[in-house]
């Protein structure tokens, strides 16, 4: 399927697809060939902010897995938190150490009965405070 429609795309002069979702922007950069791919976060970090009120706080990320070797996108998002006026806290495993949050694709969306999706989110709500 996703064949079918990187071939649609090049065949309709697209040179280059913004995606928003992680796991979208894997299978593009691995069997996109023909075409450029780059992430929504990207694109607005490249661009000003609306101006607007700015905001006070810490908070944390969680780098997904499937962007874990994606360092330019993993700095865009957190480049927009600190331009809102947000300070970024590091959870210990970030970056290419980030602890898998336990969906694996949205994996217990279609087995709701496998084992890890639970345990993994929880480590990452400790890792995060939350």
């Amino acid at each position: 399927m996703f064949q079918e429609m990187k071939d649609f795309l090049v065949q309709s002069g697209v040179k280059k697809v913004i995606v928003a979702c992680p796991n979208c922007h894997r299978i593009f950069s691995l069997y996109g060939e023909g075409l450029a791919v780059s992430t929504v976060y990207e694109l607005m970090d490249a661009h000003p902010l609306a101006s607007g009120k700015k905001v006070a706080g810490t908070v944390t990320v969680h780098d997904p897995c499937p962007l874990r070797f994606s360092p330019a996108v993993q700095a865009s998002v957190r480049n927009l938190i600190v331009r809102q006026g947000l300070t970024v806290e590091e959870m210990p495993h970030h970056g290419e150490r980030t602890v898998c949050c336990g969906e694996e694709d949205s994996l217990p969306y279609f087995r709701p009965s496998w084992p890890l999706g639970g345990r993994r989110s929880a480590k990452t709500r400790r890792q995060a405070g939350g």
